[in-house]
């Protein structure tokens, strides 16, 4: 038996001591608000353990609830994207250029 990396010779060696230095009167009181003292500790911790679940499942629902409504929202449309420029082709841009003398050719 291995009990916190003590051995059976070393937990007696332990419980003799213990006797010796408190008495057999005190030791079972000593074990009852031991007990008491570990029953409040896994309280406590199960308490902790809850409330934690609790807000984490709280904080995953706001989450969902505003990715839901976030992609329920009609998306905006595109601005209009005004009509493309026609390029004359490069006889007619010659013939039709800038006042001048400068003529507008395009590659």
């Amino acid at each position: 038996m291995d009990f916190l990396g003590l051995g059976m010779g070393e937990i007696i060696l332990i419980i003799i001591v213990a006797l010796i230095i408190f008495g057999p009167s005190k030791i079972p009181e000593m074990a009852r608000q031991a007990g008491k003292l570990m029953r409040t500790l896994k309280q406590t911790s199960s308490e902790l353990t809850t409330q934690i679940q609790k807000e984490l499942e709280e904080e995953e629902k706001a989450h969902l609830a505003s990715s839901i409504t976030a992609s329920q929202k009609p998306t905006q449309p595109a601005p209009p994207q005004p009509p493309p420029l026609e390029v004359p082709k490069t006889g007619a841009a010659k013939q039709a250029g800038p006042a001048g003398g400068e003529t507008l050719t395009t590659k």
